[in-house]
């Protein structure tokens, strides 16, 4: 009988493991996601960027436009190389976390009393974990700005344009929604 409670004892330890390599797992799927659409939000920008550069236009809110896609552009930039230190990081988590495993693994055999190797890893994949959590919450809030100086823009593009009867809605509009953003 003492033989399976070590044998339960160990499978829980290294479980413990597993769990949160599915997490980071499921965190670098998502992760990769938001950055593959950064990158297709930068190329984007980027190219009217080129046009902005090369337009000699005088249009309505130009200058207005032409300051907020390189605003986005400097926000797009942060956002990736956010991004990009997330994923990096999640990789490194989902190794320690690996290592702290095995880790345990070679304890249970060796039937060894030296478990500061898998304390130490374990411990280095929260903190990995903590930090990714702190660059995707910095991630979030730089793309909730874009969006928030993005729509703006379009509320204000919007009243110019509109016929003077729909002006106080758009405005009323783009209040209410500020407000439940």
């Amino acid at each position: 009988m003492d033989g399976l409670s070590t044998t339960l004892a160990v499978f829980s330890a290294m479980l413990t493991p597993v769990i949160l390599i599915s997490a980071s797992g499921s965190l670098t799927i998502s992760t990769s996601n938001r950055l593959s659409r950064a990158v297709d939000r930068a190329r984007k920008i980027a190219e009217m960027v080129e046009y902005i550069v090369q337009a000699d236009a005088t249009g309505a809110l130009f200058e207005e436009r032409r300051n907020l896609i390189f605003m986005q552009l400097s926000q797009i930039t942060r956002r990736a190389r956010l991004l990009h230190r997330a994923l990096t990081s999640l990789y490194l988590a989902l190794g320690v976390f690996v290592a702290t495993s095995v880790a345990l693994g070679v304890v249970a055999i060796t039937n060894s009393s030296h478990t500061g190797f898998a304390l130490l890893f374990g411990l280095v994949g929260v903190t990995l974990l903590f930090y990714t959590t702190v660059l995707l919450i910095a991630e979030a809030r730089i793309a909730r700005s874009a969006i928030d100086a993005e729509m703006d823009f379009a509320l204000r593009l919007a009243e110019h344009y509109s016929p003077p009867d729909l002006t106080g809605t758009l405005r009323t509009q783009g209040h209410l929604l500020r407000r439940l953003w």
